[in-house]
């Protein structure tokens, strides 16, 4: 259980602190939630079923995949009374199929990515909500990837993406909204 949080239809392990806490998953179980001050967790991958954190999140993914990966009928639901930071990550959050990730924070969400730092598929969604900023970098690919029938919001006064090629890049039907941006600055910025 080094890498990744695995949520099953039967039961979801949590990592946090290198502490587990074991919380039932599926839709007819009660929401699985982490309360608690900041920590560093793990990745934290599903495909059924509700995760909840409500706490100050920091997840380093070291390189070795995304940070928040959400399929099937998933949905991660982050309440930060502080911020969120997403880093080290080829994708920070990829979520596909009708799975749905969540994150509000106090402050600040930053996701640092070295591909795609958001990428979206299916009729799946991603809504980002910050009090200050959201800052989204990629240093190898697009910003926000949304393909198919997909939707990614942002919600801030600061919007910031920067990325090697795309800022936003859509396919299919996929929607980026950003009119909860306050300030947008959106910027390919390709490395030399």
């Amino acid at each position: 259980m080094r890498r990744l949080l695995n949520l099953a239809i039967i039961g979801l392990a949590i990592v946090i602190a290198g502490n587990i806490i074991n919380c039932s998953g599926g839709s007819n179980d009660s929401a699985p939630n982490v309360s608690g001050s900041s920590s560093t967790v793990q990745p934290i991958s599903c495909d059924s079923g509700t995760v909840q954190i409500d706490q100050v999140l920091e997840i380093d993914a070291e390189g070795q995949g995304p940070a928040i990966f959400a399929t099937g009928n998933c949905n991660v639901v982050i309440n930060s009374p502080g911020g969120v930071s997403l880093t080290n990550c080829p994708n920070c959050i990829r979520v596909l199929d009708n799975s749905s990730i969540e994150i509000n924070a106090n402050s600040s969400i930053l996701i640092d990515s070295t591909v795609d730092a958001i990428w979206a598929q299916g009729n799946a969604t991603v809504m980002l909500q910050a009090n200050e900023k959201i800052s989204i970098t990629s240093t190898g690919e697009d910003g926000i990837d949304v393909e198919n029938d997909s939707l990614v919001t942002l919600n801030a006064p600061d919007c910031i993406i920067r990325s090697f090629d795309l800022p936003i890049d859509k396919s299919g039907n996929g929607v980026v909204d950003t009119t909860g941006c306050t300030n947008s600055d959106f910027e390919s910025v390709p490395q030399t």
